[in-house]
């Protein structure tokens, strides 16, 4: 996790004692796993509706205590939570929906065809892209945003291309998945996928602990955003 938080005063009445590590706790619950486990996904309506309920709490505590962050990192914060929250949404509002039982079996079908273990690698990937850019001291700030715009990107491309062919017909579910988890950043923040074909190839090579940091894909890309928002561009 990065090393260059700073204490918060009240911001509108909001406790900012360590508000950074309650928000990453939040950010666990807005996961769509229905337990503290990642690898947990729900695969029947009742434990959809267990992860629903986690959503929307962990949606609440990301609103309530982003207050405490600075603007920038406010922003993007909420731009991740819009995504969530309006993909959240979708699924929950009736389980018994087209969209909610295609999510269902596509997790069924990863279950089955024993590729969790690859989505889990893949989004490990991403985490431990994302931490690996936060504690760098020596990248630009250039660098390390379109690194992780590069590393998001990737994890995008391969999640979906790792459903193929199996789990393939279930496509639609997977990219909205995907996109309620990166794809909204990449769209208002990132240079765009053909810009991005050309940038990431220039960026230097990431060299990655070999045991990554467990933390939400939130948590981890919140550390990062706040290093950006504290660092001059250079």
């Amino acid at each position: 996790m990065a090393t260059s938080r700073r204490p918060k005063s009240d911001n509108n009445g909001q406790n900012c004692t360590n508000h950074v590590q309650i928000i990453d706790r939040c950010s666990s619950l807005a996961a769509y796993s229905y337990t503290t486990s990642f690898n947990r996904y729900p695969s029947n309506p009742e434990e959809m509706k267990a992860s629903c309920d986690r959503i929307q709490d962990g949606l609440k505590c990301l609103k309530t205590n982003g207050k405490c962050l600075s603007s920038f990192t406010r922003r993007t914060l909420t731009a991740f939570a819009s995504a969530r929250s309006k993909h959240s949404k979708q699924l929950c509002a009736n389980l018994a929906d087209p969209k909610t039982v295609n999510f269902l079996k596509l997790v069924d079908c990863i279950d089955k065809t024993n590729k969790k273990a690859l989505m889990a690698t893949v989004e490990k990937e991403l985490i431990g892209s994302i931490q690996s850019l936060a504690s760098n001291k020596t990248m630009k700030w250039d660098e390390k945003f379109h690194g992780a715009c590069c590393s998001a990107f990737v994890f995008r491309n391969k999640a979906l291309k790792y459903i193929e062919p199996e789990c393939g017909k279930f496509k639609d579910a997977q990219e909205s998945m995907i996109n309620s988890m990166v794809g909204d950043l990449l769209e208002a923040a990132c240079p765009e996928p053909s810009k991005m074909d050309e940038i990431c190839p220039k960026l230097p090579k990431l060299v990655l602990a070999k045991e990554w940091k467990p933390a939400s894909l939130t948590g981890a890309a919140l550390d990062l955003i706040i290093v950006l928002s504290e660092t001059p561009k250079q």
